[in-house]
């Protein structure tokens, strides 16, 4: 029926590992390996259609091989269907029929519907069995759908083939499948040949786990087979005839011409008839945009000019910020653009930024001269607004530029300003937010890391409501498999309360657990005040001892992140053990900040502890290591500290992370079930960020069954091997 393509998996060069940011994943893995694959299991994501569709991706050769598939996926249930299961209204099988027909009635996009046909015509041809599974609690209690993608049971995609000669390989990593456009997922995982003797125990894990999973003997876990209404409505979507199926992915055109490509080319070819006032850095520097960055422009001009940019530390976004300017320019010739930052810092490294293209910018601060500021801010709106002068910038920290620029700036034709946030997220704290509410500008562009404020949804929001909706992701994984971020390994340490903290630990956790959703004023004071136990564990102090003892010569350019309270116990420990360091807090003079770094350079010093103050705006490559003693659970901020320690530089290398981590060992601690489920929702809150650190590790798949497990210590009082 079809040609013979080989029928063995020991053909084809497999890498190790594979990432879309770097791979054709379609051509380069799924649709050689699925050609000669007679069995494939695989652990979706939820199901849905769209993770059907991406769990069918490069199916064909599987189809026209007769091959069998397996595939287990977790169950879709909101709140409401929880509490009508847990009431008796419903039982799980009419959940999961019920969500499932609604979801396959309402596809819209072509490409899932194509893959969900080609799976429908699999089970009409009696060769695809599809399973259920419904995760629950301790209490026998089912979970809806936000609860188990915190418990991290669906986090972890596997799949695993079997061709003619009976070899087999597995593969396992992560899906993004949440990402505002389902055709740019971002997907990483490592393959695993069963034949070969270094890979025989993870590909072996890869297959008990699916096992596990697939003959319901998972802890926590009830496996059904698909409702028949369910499996009866995929039938109906299959064609008569296979040859009907499309199997065509969408991939990134890397033929299409960016439209700022386009502006590249008119303006190198005619930069001779040019006269817009920049330097000639600026039309050399446009030819040196990388493609990402192109994308990322592409898509701000394709929503008009409007929206937030989530570029990872390293990115380039002020380059980014600078273009995206330029090019609104070229559309407008006239144009204001207005760059809000957080620090002084930022200012300056914007001003230094700007000025290398043009010598129209105005810097502003809280150290600035009033006087000269609103001169020269006059100065430009007067030639702007008689066409004496086509652009000028000014760069200011958020609060100077309530204060001394919105007044002025409001005598310019508002279709004419440009509005660029650096670091966005900071727009929605409520003291500026609340400036902002009744200021309107046409054109905008948010740069963040991330624009998710933490336990903010009401900021959240206003920065999406005044900035526009986030356009283009370009993620920490995506900067490293490109070499603008250096890789890293992730060390988590796991540290314990002593005997009279683990007493305070109970009374704080109980007092929260009564107050909690109650007394909202007095449950956040308990909450720091538990916050601050956890901080100050004497057991961190140790390990941190321990760990530099053991560290000692590979401390160079290392980076101690910490409180200003814990600073001076931090630093004995470092001298104890002959480690030069420098302190680099919030009121460190620019100068003396200078100084710490170059003689951290130079090895004068070994390291650095600091607090917030490095968290965004400053920029020191040469480090190596970091230890974290004192960690946010502030997305931004643990992202913008990682971040620091991520910039490449000349020799650097592998990066490694040291993470001290405070996670109570509950499990002879006698919490009532009202004191445990709260205590329960609140660590699962704290280890997120120990497990978005993990994602992006060289060391993730190790790192995994280890914070999987504590986890399973922390919520369910046991370990759990499974």
């Amino acid at each position: 029926m079809h040609e013979d393509r080989g029928c063995c998996f020991r053909e084809i060069s497999l890498d190790g590992n594979y990432s879309s940011d770097k791979d054709d994943l379609l051509n380069d893995f799924y649709i050689p390996i699925l050609q000669k694959t007679i069995e494939y299991k695989r652990i979706a994501g939820f199901f849905s259609s769209k993770s059907l569709a991406i769990a069918a991706k490069g199916i064909k050769g599987l189809l026209e091989n007769n091959g069998q598939m397996e595939l287990i996926a977790g169950a879709i249930l909101t709140k409401e269907d929880v509490e009508a299961i847990n009431e008796g209204i419903l039982n799980p099988l009419e959940v999961i029929e019920r969500s499932g027909i609604k979801d396959f009635d309402n596809i819209e996009d072509i490409i899932i519907s194509n893959h969900v046909k080609a799976l429908g015509w699999l089970i009409a041809k009696d060769r695809l069995k599809i399973k259920i599974a419904i995760v629950y609690d301790k209490n026998n209690r089912p979970m809806d759908a936000e609860k188990v993608e915190q418990s991290a049971i669906f986090h972890q995609k596997v799949g695993i083939m079997k061709d003619k000669n009976g070899d087999m390989i597995s593969f396992s990593g992560s899906i993004n499948e949440t990402a505002k456009a389902w055709t740019q997922n971002f997907e990483e995982f490592k393959v695993f040949k069963g034949w070969i003797e270094t890979d025989k125990e993870r590909f072996q894990s890869d297959v008990d786990k699916f096992e596990k999973f697939w003959n319901n003997q998972a802890q926590g876990l009830k496996v059904y087979n698909i409702p028949e209404a369910v499996n009866q409505k995929l039938i109906r979507y299959a064609p008569a005839n296979f040859d009907d199926i499309d199997f065509t992915w969408p991939l990134r055109d890397k033929t299409r011409k960016p439209k700022v490509q386009e502006i590249i080319d008119i303006d190198s070819n005619e930069i001779a008839g040019l006269d817009y006032n920049f330097k000639p850095a600026l039309f050399e520097d446009l030819k040196k945009l990388r493609w990402y960055q192109k994308e990322a422009i592409d898509a701000w001009i394709a929503n008009n000019y409007n929206g937030i940019l989530e570029m990872a530390t390293g990115s380039g976004k002020t380059f980014v910020g600078i273009m995206s300017s330029y090019c609104l320019f070229r559309e407008k010739k006239n144009l204001c653009v207005v760059i809000l930052v957080p620090s002084k810092q930022l200012v300056t490294q914007w001003g230094q930024e700007i000025q290398k293209y043009t010598d129209n910018v105005i810097l502003i601060s809280s150290s600035t001269n009033v006087k000269r500021v609103k001169n020269s801010l006059d100065d430009f709106t007067f030639l702007f607004n008689n066409y004496q002068c086509n652009h000028f910038f000014i760069v200011s920290t958020i609060q100077s530029y309530i204060k001394k620029v919105h007044p002025i700036i409001q005598k310019i034709n508002e279709k004419n300003i440009l509005l660029i946030a650096d670091e966005a997220h900071w727009l929605g704290a409520s003291e500026t937010m609340n400036s902002f509410q009744k200021t309107h500008f046409v054109h905008t562009l948010g740069l963040t890391a991330t624009p998710i404020r933490y336990c903010d949804d009401i900021g959240t929001q206003f920065l999406y409501d005044f900035l526009g909706k986030s356009i283009y992701t370009f993620s920490i994984k995506q900067a490293q498999q490109e070499g603008f971020l250096c890789k890293y390994r992730y060390n988590i340490l796991f540290v314990d309360l002593n005997p009279n903290e683990i007493q305070e630990y109970i009374r704080l956790s109980r007092a929260i657990a009564i107050n909690y959703q109650k007394d909202e004023e007095k449950t956040t004071l308990l909450l720091n005040k538990r916050a601050k136990l956890i901080k100050d564990a004497n057991a961190k102090y140790s390990a941190l001892e321990e760990l530099v003892k053991n560290l000692k010569s590979e401390l160079k350019f290392g980076l101690i992140y910490t409180d200003e309270d814990q600073i001076q116990i931090v630093q004995n420990i470092l001298k104890r053990h002959d480690i030069m360091v420098g302190i680099f807090l919030g009121k460190t003079p620019d100068e003396e900040r200078k100084q710490l770094i170059t003689k951290l350079q130079s090895g004068t010093i070994d390291a650095i502890i600091a607090i917030k103050c490095l968290n965004e705006g400053v920029d020191i490559p040469p480090l190596r290591l970091g230890i974290f003693l004192s960690s946010s659970k502030n997305s931004r901020e643990f992202i913008q500290r990682r971040g620091r320690l991520l910039r490449t530089y000349h020799g650097k290398g592998i990066v490694n992370i040291y993470d001290l981590v405070v996670a109570p060992d509950i499990r002879n601690i006698p919490f009532n079930e009202n004191e445990r489920r709260i205590h329960d929702k609140i660590l699962r809150k704290e280890l997120d960020r120990v497990r978005e650190f993990n994602e992006a590790a060289l060391n993730s798949y190790e790192n995994e069954n280890i914070i999987l497990q504590r986890l399973d210590i922390l919520i369910h009082g046991e370990s759990n091997d499974s």
